[in-house]
C-alpha cells in the first residue's frame, strides 16, 4: 500500500479554509469577551452601590463628598469603612492609593493608561453636583449627587437620596476612565463626572453608544450617552443638564 500524501494545492486549500473559519469566529469570540467584561463591570458597580447605600444609612441619607472640610479624603476612601479595606484617617487623607488596583473599582475594559502608574486606578465617578457659592442653588452644568469641599453647603455639596423624586431615572455613577482618575484621589474632582465631559472621553464597551451607568435606585443599565442627556421634553442638553438623567434635583 502506498501512503497518500497531500499535494501543495490541497494543503493551501486547507489553510485557506482554516483562515476563513477563523475570520468568521474571531469577531464572535471578541464580542463574547466584551460582553463578559461588561457583565463584570455591572457587577462591580452593583457592589460599589451596596457600599454607597451603607454609607447613606450611616450619614442621614447623604452621599459621600470627594473631600472633607480640610479638602482631603475622596468619596471612595470613605467607602473603605464598608468594602473591607478599613483605611485609617491618614490613609483616607492621602492623595491616591499606592499599589495594585482593587478590582471592584476598575472596569475590565478600562484600557486608559494613567499618568502615574504607581497609583491604583479608578474607572468610576459619581455624578457631580455643585451649588453656587454661599447659596442653595445648584449649577446648571452639574446637578448630580455630590461634590467636593470645603465650602459648599448643604452639606459640602452632597445631596440627600430621599430628596430625589425618581431615583430610578437619575445617574449616581458612570464609567469615565481617564489619565488622572485614581482610587483615593481627592485634590481635584477627577473622581466625579459631568455630562459635558463625555463626548471627548475614552469610554469603554461601545463608547458613547453604550456604557454602564449606576442609577440612584441601585440598578445598573447599559445606556446610550445621548439618551442620558435628553430632557423630559425630548431635546439634547449636556449643559445645562436640567431635567435629564444627570439631574438629581428635577
Amino acid at each position: 500500500m502506498h501512503n497518500k500524501k497531500f499535494t501543495l494545492i490541497e494543503l493551501l486549500v486547507v489553510v485557506a479554509i482554516i483562515g476563513i473559519l477563523a475570520s468568521l469566529l474571531l469577531p464572535s469570540l471578541s464580542k463574547a469577551r466584551e460582553r463578559a467584561k461588561m457583565a463584570v463591570c455591572k457587577s462591580n458597580q452593583k457592589q460599589v452601590n451596596l457600599f454607597l447605600f451603607s454609607f447613606l444609612d450611616d450619614n442621614d441619607d447623604y452621599y459621600p463628598v470627594n473631600a472633607n472640610q480640610s479638602g482631603a479624603g475622596s468619596w471612595d476612601d470613605k467607602l473603605s469603612d464598608y468594602d473591607g479595606r478599613g483605611y485609617t484617617d491618614a490613609e483616607k487623607n492621602a492623595d491616591g492609593v499606592i499599589g495594585d488596583d482593587i478590582k471592584i473599582y476598575v472596569c475590565p475594559s478600562d484600557e486608559v493608561t494613567r499618568d502615574d502608574t504607581t497609583k491604583a486606578r479608578l474607572t468610576y465617578g459619581l455624578n457631580l453636583g455643585r451649588i453656587v457659592w454661599n447659596t442653595t442653588t445648584w449649577r446648571g452644568y452639574c446637578r448630580g449627587i455630590t461634590s467636593w469641599g470645603p465650602g459648599e453647603l448643604p452639606p459640602y455639596g452632597s445631596s440627600k437620596i430621599t430628596d430625589t423624586i425618581d431615583p430610578s431615572d437619575v445617574i449616581a455613577m458612570a464609567e469615565r476612565p481617564h489619565t488622572t482618575n485614581y482610587l483615593g484621589a481627592s485634590t481635584v474632582n477627577n473622581n466625579l463626572n459631568v455630562a459635558l465631559d463625555f463626548p471627548d472621553a475614552e469610554l469603554p464597551h461601545e463608547g458613547l453608544q453604550g456604557t454602564n451607568y449606576l442609577l440612584m435606585d441601585g440598578s445598573v443599565r447599559k445606556l446610550n450617552y445621548f439618551s442620558t442627556a435628553t430632557t423630559t421634553s425630548g431635546s439634547f442638553s449636556n449643559n445645562p443638564v436640567n431635567n435629564t438623567m444627570w439631574d438629581a434635583h428635577k
